[in-house]
């Protein structure tokens, strides 16, 4: 057999010399995982902020190119004023007949349909709810303007399924 001073010149590894390195790697590849896991769930937080963006977008559009008042003549010359109050905002009209701005008003949408009264497959789970104000003392001043029914503020929330909600707001102004 082996004799003892040849065995020291031996080479290997000893149980505890093992069991260390097994557990550094155990440490370093759950590091690793985490970090991982977490990225992924970041990405598909930007579809859900890309395609929430995206909705709100679309509503906005459609707003905005209505007439700002339902006083307001076709092509928007002269500009109405007085303007509608916002007790006249929700004039009875059906979302297929909405012709002005604030017809909007108040509009809760789960899910979203197009212009044309139809859900939109690619945003299931969404909700949409629009609001229409004229502009309050402050964004008044911050506009420069003498009356506060010369602008609506439209805002759009937008509720992706299981997020939070996101507000989108536009300035319509009576011109």
């Amino acid at each position: 057999m082996f004799e003892p001073s040849r065995r020291r010149h031996l080479c290997g590894f000893t149980l505890v010399e093992l069991v260390v390195t097994l557990a550094i790697f155990g440490i370093a590849g759950a590091a690793i995982f985490g970090s991982m896991s977490f990225a992924l769930g970041k990405q598909s937080d930007s579809l859900w902020r890309a395609k929430t963006e995206i909705l709100a977008r679309s509503y906005l559009d459609q707003i905005m190119i209505r007439k700002f008042d339902e006083l307001t003549p076709e092509g928007g010359v002269p500009r109405c004023g007085p303007c509608s109050s916002p007790a006249d905002f929700d004039d009875g009209e059906s979302r297929a007949n909405f012709d002005d701005v604030d017809d909007f008003n108040g509009l809760r949408e789960i899910p979203p349909l197009d212009e044309d009264g139809q859900p939109i497959e690619v945003f299931a789970g969404f909700q949409v709810e629009v609001s229409v104000a004229y502009l309050d003392a402050a964004q008044q001043l911050a506009f420069g303007l003498a009356d506060s029914q010369h602008a609506k503020v439209v805002s759009v929330i937008v509720t992706p399924p299981g997020g939070s909600s996101q507000v989108f707001s536009a300035v319509r102004a009576n011109y």
